[in-house]
């Protein structure tokens, strides 16, 4: 499916409506397509993103520590939670970042990019859920900061308390 793909225009109804960027990501029909590899490289699954933003995997792929990056560490990587905020945050920062794809696999990815950059500086970029019952953008962000001793950043909202 991967190699079905082409290169995703940036006026796919879903990045142009997050006014991010495709960096490297593909098109599959109407879908976005966005690789989940590990620290090798190697593919181990696919992320389809609808026009919509109805977001599916392919089943039994692995997701589990695998990620996408955008761009390449210097020194500091950012970790986020989906590819729109990955973007984003590369976008303002200049550095690269690391789409998890959801916030249980921060500590997943966290970990394993720890294993392959021991030295750099990792960011954990929270998703402030603060209207979900006990924020678990935020908790999930906050472990796995702890766990590979990184630090973190959590979004503030003008007139909203977190």
């Amino acid at each position: 499916l991967w190699r079905k793909s082409r290169p995703a225009s940036n006026q796919h109804p879903y990045l142009a409506r997050k006014c991010v960027q495709a960096y490297g990501i593909r098109l599959l029909g109407h879908s976005l397509v966005i690789p989940l590899r590990d620290v090798s490289g190697q593919l181990h699954s696919l992320q389809f993103i609808m026009p919509g933003g109805e977001k599916r995997f392919i089943t039994g792929g692995r997701k589990r520590g695998c990620y996408y990056a955008i761009g390449r560490p210097v020194d500091a990587l950012c970790i986020a939670e989906g590819y729109a905020t990955a973007a984003t945050i590369y976008e303002a920062t200049g550095h690269a970042t690391a789409c998890a794809f959801d916030a249980g696999n921060l500590e997943p990815v966290a970990r394993a990019l720890r294993g392959k950059f021991p030295g750099l500086r990792l960011i954990l970029c929270a998703d402030n859920d603060q209207e979900t019952e006990n924020n678990p953008g935020v908790r999930y962000a906050e472990s796995a900061a702890r766990a590979v001793r990184g630090l973190l950043a959590v979004p503030t909202f003008e007139g909203v308390s977190a």
